[in-house]
């Protein structure tokens, strides 16, 4: 989650993440206490804070999404996830598939695929907002 206030700082100003922080009740807790960098965060939060980016500084355009999910694997990969991927996909090979709660689809479409593009090779084999059950990504780590 902390990649998420680099990334508006970096893009956007601080200024930004300010009046993000708000009107945005999950944008203030990560703000005023930032998760360390390995923490496990509610998925639910994570949405309303890419929600938040999404709506404000980026202005509800859905291809500044791609970039945002590039940038926040770029950021997060150097750390600990890129071990702990290679690791759990011995082979190379992973299949993601997204159950429960459906993504919003600038988040679907863009930026877990901005994600993925920027780790690994990647095709958005299947997706909800065109009929299939799930959404479902092939990926191989590169």
């Amino acid at each position: 989650m902390t990649a998420r206030l680099w990334f508006v700082r970096d893009r956007y100003g601080d200024g930004e993440l300010e009046r993000m922080a708000s009107r945005t009740p999950a944008v203030r807790a990560l703000v005023t206490q930032p998760p360390l960098p390995f923490v496990w965060c509610p998925f639910g939060d994570m949405i309303d804070v890419d929600r938040a980016i999404f709506e404000g500084p980026m202005k509800r355009e859905p291809r500044k999404m791609r970039e945002f999910g590039g940038a926040i694997a770029k950021h997060d990969l150097p750390t600990i996830y890129k071990v702990l991927f290679k690791i759990g996909t011995p082979d190379g090979r992973v299949r993601v598939v997204q159950t429960g709660t459906t993504f919003p689809r600038y988040f679907c479409e863009l930026g877990v695929c901005g994600w993925f593009e920027a780790a690994v090779e990647l095709d958005h084999s299947a997706c909800r907002h065109e009929g299939a059950p799930n959404c479902e990504w092939l990926v191989k780590w590169t």
